[in-house]
């Protein structure tokens, strides 16, 4: 089984958390990062806002998820219970750490209500995150080990927390010295 793409939808904050870490995992039980075949694979219900393309390029194995937690390095296609030729999701598990490039975006959608972010800030990471993959960026998914001690680091800000400040210090200089530009 072969697959050129998979996707990966997510939040525009949580695209640039991953392509600044390099890393990337999931909240459910085995931490293990899901995928799909098609752009909007994990709908917008979800407030998902971006949809991360990524080229796999290791081994693919049909994988039950009573088999679950499952070995890495190897894409794990999971089918629906009730129906086992159809694809439910595509895992990768902890301990992940290559034949995983993230290559591109699409399917971008900024007006999520529930969002921290404004339009404006979300445009910024979007052209950020742009930059970051024009050469396709290695992701793995870490070790249990390395997503339990990330998370177990509130004190540290999140990237994006950081690139927002930092945004809005320059915005705001940028509006100061606009501003004096004006005066006669």
């Amino acid at each position: 089984m072969q697959l050129d793409k998979i996707y990966h939808r997510t939040k525009v904050e949580t695209a640039y958390k991953i392509v600044t870490s390099k890393n990337m995992w999931s909240k459910d039980g085995h931490k293990q990062a899901n995928f799909h075949t098609e752009k909007f694979g994990g709908g917008n219900l979800c407030h998902n806002e971006i949809t991360l393309v990524f080229r796999w390029h290791g081994k693919v194995q049909r994988t039950k998820t009573t088999e679950w937690p499952a070995p890495p390095n190897i894409l794990h296609w999971t089918p629906w219970a009730a129906a086992p030729d159809e694809l439910w999701t595509l895992a990768l598990f902890p301990g992940t750490n290559n034949n995983l490039t993230l290559i591109d975006i699409c399917e971008i959608q900024t007006s999520d209500e529930y969002s921290t972010l404004t339009e404006t800030e979300k445009l910024v990471l979007i052209e950020k995150i742009r930059r970051e993959i024009l050469t396709g960026i290695p992701i793995q998914v870490p070790s249990l080990q390395h997503i339990n001690n990330a998370n177990k680091t509130p004190n540290k800000p999140p990237a994006w927390d950081v690139f927002k400040q930092h945004l809005i210090s320059n915005l705001n200089k940028a509006s100061t010295f606009i501003s004096t530009l004006r005066k006669p």
